[in-house]
């Protein structure tokens, strides 16, 4: 190394160091390995959740967003206080959207009328039912010629 002269510096002094190769792996490089392994791992298979994410949730939302828009958009219903209700947004019209004629919904209102001879939709919020039924009023708006 290149060293200061001591008679022109005072006060910082240089010492040489001598590298020597060991013969063993760079560590940085194995635990950068060791890192990129899982974080590939968990990409590859996030994808395919995200693809039964679809199919089970996604797709079902998409269609029973579609047919409130064209519903929505076709009538309206008011509430109690001369206002209607709002489509566009909030909880209920999520949740309806996500669930409606989900098959997992169908099974468990099988179920529930086998041993209730009740329907899921009766314990659902006001909104969320008539959510439903917009939905179902769109789809029949689809259908029709």
């Amino acid at each position: 190394m290149n060293c200061f002269n001591l008679d022109t510096f005072v006060g910082n002094t240089c010492s040489t160091v001598e590298l020597v190769f060991s013969g063993t792996t760079n560590i940085v490089t194995q635990m950068f390995d060791d890192i990129t392994s899982p974080i590939l791992f968990f990409l590859s298979t996030s994808q395919i959740f995200f693809y039964i994410a679809y199919l089970c949730f996604l797709r079902n939302y998409s269609n029973n967003s579609l047919k409130l828009r064209i519903a929505d958009s076709l009538v309206y219903i008011t509430q109690s206080n001369g206002r209607h209700y709002n489509f566009k947004e909030g909880i209920s019209v999520f949740m309806a959207c996500l669930l409606h004629k989900h098959y997992m919904m169908e099974v468990y209102d099988m179920v529930l009328y086998h041993f209730c001879e009740a329907s899921t939709k009766k314990f659902l919020p006001l909104k969320m039912q008539l959510t439903m039924d917009m939905i179902n009023y769109g789809e029949k708006c689809l259908n029709e010629k």
